[in-house]
């Protein structure tokens, strides 16, 4: 990323500047952590937890492209304050959400503060591994207690990005075979085989699962593997490249479709609730057509 600014490359300084126009970049933020974070249910509270994990993000990054010691001084005072609090997620089924999305965050927050001064690495390393991980586990085991495809694409691959980013952070091979596994192989729908399941014009495109319900929830579910293809990119695992480059197959489907041009759609059915019903979806999901979330510029192909 440094590099790619100093080259003037457009879409790195385009970001760049947005990062630094955040307001969760900006110095002196009050950090306010808690013993234990809640997303769903009563007492749910993580409206404070994830802009902290976002400024901690923001500043780290600041630092290691800028140089600037006030910044990552920023950053690794919100993370020590977190890890040294918390001790427990909770909440209903979309806890499993709040540990897949934020803990794939955390960990690279760890990556880039790792070896800064005054940094607390082993506190910070304690909570992913006995917090974070478990929480990601236990969902792409048992998916809640219900039927393995009941939970949509966006949920398998967030926790599956977090179990991956953890296992790289705590140099343990078994978590990062185990997303890879998945991604190869899962039950839910995080495996590339079913987030990209129906071929369409001659294994030009793959459907994306959640196709059929809306764009949001598509380009998020995608974004997320994204994350996750991204990082075992950097490692030399290549899971963009699976099974005649799948996935890219899929983001083009999915890009084509937000573009503005109409696409193919096949129905599809996948098995819900803790009794394993059918459900279809039987047209292309039109709701937040065009969506710009912010998944495009880190797609990789590799065909």
């Amino acid at each position: 990323m440094k590099s790619l600014i100093a080259s003037g490359d457009s879409l790195a300084t385009q970001t760049w500047q947005l990062v630094q126009g955040s307001p969760l970049a900006r110095l002196s933020r009050a950090p306010r952590p808690t013993a234990a974070v809640i997303r769903g249910g009563t007492g749910r509270n993580y409206g404070q937890f994830m802009p902290d994990v976002h400024a901690m993000y923001q500043n780290a990054l600041t630092w290691r492209i800028r140089g600037d010691t006030a910044h990552g001084n920023e950053g690794r005072d919100i993370a020590n304050a977190w890890s040294g609090s918390l001790q427990a997620l909770g909440g209903n089924a979309h806890r499993f959400l709040m540990a897949g999305t934020q803990g794939w965050r955390l960990a690279n927050v760890g990556e880039l503060l790792r070896g800064y001064p005054g940094f607390d690495l082993g506190c910070f390393q304690s909570m992913l591994g006995n917090i974070f991980y478990p929480m990601n586990n236990d969902f792409l085991v048992s998916h809640n207690g219900a039927c393995d495809t009941h939970y949509r694409v966006n949920w398998d691959t967030c926790d599956m990005a977090s179990v991956f980013a953890i296992g790289s952070f705590l140099d343990d091979q078994g978590m990062v075979n185990q997303a890879v596994n998945y991604f190869h192989g899962g039950v839910g729908n995080g495996c590339i085989y079913r987030a990209a399941n129906s071929m369409h014009e001659n294994n030009r495109y793959y459907q994306g699962e959640e196709s059929g319900r809306d764009q949001v929830h598509t380009m998020g579910g995608f974004g997320w593997m994204t994350v996750l293809c991204e990082m075992a990119w950097k490692r030399g695992i290549d899971l963009y490249g699976t099974d005649g480059n799948r996935y890219a197959k899929a983001a083009h489907y999915i890009a084509r479709y937000n573009g503005g041009t109409s696409v193919p759609c096949t129905s599809y059915s996948w098995q819900q609730r803790t009794n394993c019903s059918w459900k279809t979806e039987a047209t292309i999901g039109s709701w937040q057509r065009g969506d710009t979330s912010p998944i495009w510029g880190m797609v990789r192909t590799t065909w």
